[in-house]
């Protein structure tokens, strides 16, 4: 976990914080550290961006930051994650 919060202060996010916030995932999942900033990007989009639900709550788990809209969530991620959408 020491290595993976390492990661997150790089220059552009190469590990995903939301499956990096989620303790229920597999190991290998949660922690997983992609070889480029692009393949994050990627996964992000396909797996949480387009499964967020209207009514869905939303939540930075790794800083416990309540974010109520989508555009909201996207904004954050680019501005303190640095992950281009």
């Amino acid at each position: 976990l020491e290595r993976a919060e390492e990661v997150i202060f790089q220059k552009r996010l190469i590990i995903c914080f939301i499956c990096l916030g989620n303790k229920t995932l597999p190991f290998n999942v949660y922690v997983y550290l992609y070889s480029k900033p692009r393949n994050l990007s990627k996964h992000f989009k396909r797996k949480h961006l387009l499964n967020i639900q209207e009514d869905e709550s939303l939540e930075c788990k790794l800083y416990k930051i309540p974010l109520i809209y989508k555009i909201e969530f996207q904004c954050y991620t680019v501005q303190v994650y640095r992950t281009i959408l």
